[in-house]
Parts: structure tokens; C-alpha cells; sequence
């Protein structure tokens, strides 16, 4: 059975993309002042509506753990868990 090469690693720009990406889509969901629930429901949403959002989520879970997904959606004012990422992201 042949082995399978892993993905290549997301450059350190398309990583600051992503990063950056992640960060407007809570600003956006903080400016709707909605409670924790609704949060979580906008993001999941937003991350099942745009599979090229899915797979890069999953390409930085893969390569770079769990702290660097949850370090893309660490913001001051919505919380969203590292389990719920997971789920949504690998599933």
C-alpha cells in the first residue's frame, strides 16, 4: 500500500490571512451584540457555508495542533470553544 504525503504546511502569509479572516468574522459577530449561542450558531454557520474556510481551519489544525486553532479564534469579546472548532472543523 503506498504511503500518502501529508498536505504541505500553509505559508506563514496565508496563515496571517486566515488569522486575520478569523478575526473579522468576530469583530462582525461582537458588532451584533448576540448572546454566547448565537455566536457560536454565526460561526458555525459561516464555517459549513465556506469549504475553502473549512479545509484551511483543518490544514492549520493538522499542522499546527490545537493551540494554533484556537489561538485564530482567541477575541476579547466572543468565546468559542475549542471542542465546538474541532467538531466543526474536522466533521
Amino acid at each position: 500500500m503506498p504511503l500518502t504525503a501529508a498536505p504541505p504546511d500553509p505559508s506563514p502569509i496565508a496563515n496571517a490571512a486566515l488569522k486575520d479572516a478569523t478575526q473579522k468574522l468576530l469583530d462582525q459577530v461582537a458588532e451584533r451584540h448576540v448572546t454566547q449561542s448565537q455566536a457560536e450558531a454565526l460561526v458555525q454557520k459561516t464555517i459549513q457555508k465556506l469549504p475553502s474556510l473549512k479545509q484551511r481551519l483543518a490544514e492549520i489544525y493538522t499542522h499546527k495542533g490545537e493551540a494554533a486553532l484556537a489561538d485564530l479564534f482567541h477575541h476579547p469579546k466572543v468565546y468559542i470553544s475549542l471542542e465546538d472548532l474541532k467538531h466543526w472543523v474536522l466533521t
